[in-house]
């Protein structure tokens, strides 16, 4: 019997491959793996980095000077509600205002507020909600001062110097058109120095005209330059006109909010911006040619004729009855001075202040302390003692004016009831 032969050891096997062959892996093979998966780690990483920079350069190629501003002072910008109530209706008007100092005063116009009982204030973007004092108004300046009752610091922006203001300028309106709330608008400085007369009949001064888009219920809001600062306080459009509306000039609110806060609050500026190619060479080749002595002299320029100032608009409630809490009060009036409601006043160059609050009377039971500032009665300003007499000449048994005084470096309001007949 034949015996298969058997195959030997380096024989093939039946399918014909050959058998693999197990070895020492070559020295540096693991390194080299290890190299590479991390390359493609690294390459990958790279392509994700590469491709949000790139999104982040889009966005910064859009961030612009007006967004940079707005980002700035946009916080500071509020809308204001002003509330009349009778027995069956309740009368509200919106506007808009600026906080100007972080202690929470805000600058708004009068026109906005005269009247109300009840002044609400919404912070930008809905971010709270608060109560308000009308420390000053000023008709024929049409504007107030507000302070919001609480303690905490606000946002808020600083007032440009109206030497600052040049003609043709970027100017960013914010304010509350038609109740919307937080609008923006942009327009140019598109004049200096204009003078208006509005529907109230009081007529305005030196006014900046712009054409950036205001409607009703922006009264009051901010009028912004690049730097982030307060230009102007809107104050109303001309009617029937497209891109014709006024701001009252920052200048005439900063003496304001000093007055009442008792000091000028610290700069807020834009932070600094990277300084682009170019800068400055415009502005210092005219400084140049103007210092050349082969300059030719500039003609004087003839005297301006001034035409009548337009009628423009500036209520934002039309058709809301003020009724002023003067309203029949002829009948019944007292005599009545700073004396007779238990204070005594004393004139110094910084404004009224009170010497002496004697006991038990309306004075002290109103809070007034001696040492207090006053600043207005009845959201009017008052500076010289002829104006407290006046203020207070139509009193009658139980009348009651609010007192704005300045105590320290706090504002607030005092509610002070006039004596009766028998007192």
């Amino acid at each position: 019997m034949d015996r298969a032969p058997t195959p030997s050891h380096g024989s093939l096997p039946e399918d014909g491959m050959a058998p693999p062959r197990v070895g020492p892996i070559p020295p540096g093979t693991g390194r080299t793996l290890l190299l590479l998966a991390l390359a493609a780690l690294i390459a990958s990483g790279a392509f994700r980095m590469g491709e949000a920079e790139g999104r982040r350069s889009v966005r910064e190629r859009r961030r612009t000077a007006v967004v940079d501003s707005v980002r700035h002072a946009a916080p500071a910008v509020v809308s204001v509600t002003a509330r009349t109530q009778t027995r069956r209706t309740i009368t509200e008007g919106a506007g808009a205002g600026v906080i100007v100092h972080p202690a929470g005063f805000v600058v708004t116009n009068s026109h906005v507020v005269s009247g109300a009982q009840r002044v609400i204030v919404q912070l930008w973007q809905g971010n709270g909600t608060f109560d308000a004092d009308v420390l000053i108004n000023r008709p024929q300046d049409d504007l107030a001062i507000l302070k919001l009752r609480t303690n905490r610091r606000f946002p808020y922006v600083s007032c440009c110097s109206g030497s600052d203001v040049m003609l043709g300028e970027t100017a960013i309106a914010i304010g509350n058109p038609r109740g919307l709330g937080d609008t923006i608008t942009v327009g140019v400085v598109s004049a200096i120095g204009r003078d208006a007369r509005m529907s109230t009949g009081v007529e305005l001064t030196g006014l900046i005209q712009t054409d950036a888009s205001i409607n009703t219920g922006n009264s009051g809001g901010a009028l912004l330059n690049l730097d982030g600062e307060l230009m102007g306080v809107i104050v109303s459009l001309l009617p029937e006109s497209s891109g014709i509306a006024f701001a009252i000039p920052a200048s005439k609110v900063c003496p304001l909010v000093t007055r009442v806060a008792g000091s000028s609050p610290e700069a807020n500026p834009l932070p600094p911006q990277p300084a682009e190619v170019g800068e400055g060479r415009i502005e210092r080749a005219e400084e140049e040619l103007e210092q050349s002595p082969y300059a030719a002299p500039r003609p004087a320029a003839p005297a301006p004729r001034r035409p009548a100032p337009p009628s423009v608009g500036g209520r934002d409630a039309p058709g809301r009855v003020e009724v002023g809490p003067d309203a029949g009060a002829q009948q019944g009036t007292i005599p009545v001075g700073p004396a007779e409601m238990g204070f005594a006043l004393e004139d110094l160059p910084t404004g009224l202040r009170i010497r002496d609050v004697r006991p038990n009377t309306s004075a002290w039971r109103a809070g007034v302390l001696s040492g207090d500032i006053l600043l207005s009665i009845d959201g009017r300003p008052v500076e010289q003692s002829a104006e407290v007499l006046e203020a207070f000449s139509q009193a009658r048994p139980g009348r009651v004016y609010h007192l704005g005084v300045r105590r320290g470096r706090e504002s607030r309001m005092l509610r002070i009831e006039a004596p009766g007949a028998s007192r």
